[in-house]
């Protein structure tokens, strides 16, 4: 355990275990967030996938769509407007 000095202040020791533990706790908040990022960035194209199949499948089948469309704004219009 570090000494006190007698103004009130730690020892080198104290101060150099605090540093090495905050380094430590930035290289893994560093490291979340590079993975984070690439994590983001793999749902971004996933997403950008799923509307391309969505778009298609709109394009191949409109009227399927539009009956879907009415059908969901149907059951949500009724699900918003119970009591």
């Amino acid at each position: 355990m570090g000494r006190i000095h007698r103004n009130g202040g730690e020892s080198g020791s104290m101060r150099g275990t605090f540093g090495r533990g905050l380094r430590g706790a930035t290289e893994r908040m560093r490291g979340a967030g590079e993975h984070m990022g690439e994590s983001v960035e793999g749902m971004r194209e996933h997403v950008s996938e799923m509307g391309g199949r969505f778009g298609g499948m709109v394009r191949e089948h409109p009227m399927m769509a539009i009956v879907a469309g009415v059908g969901l704004g149907f059951l949500v219009g009724r699900l918003l407007s119970r009591e």
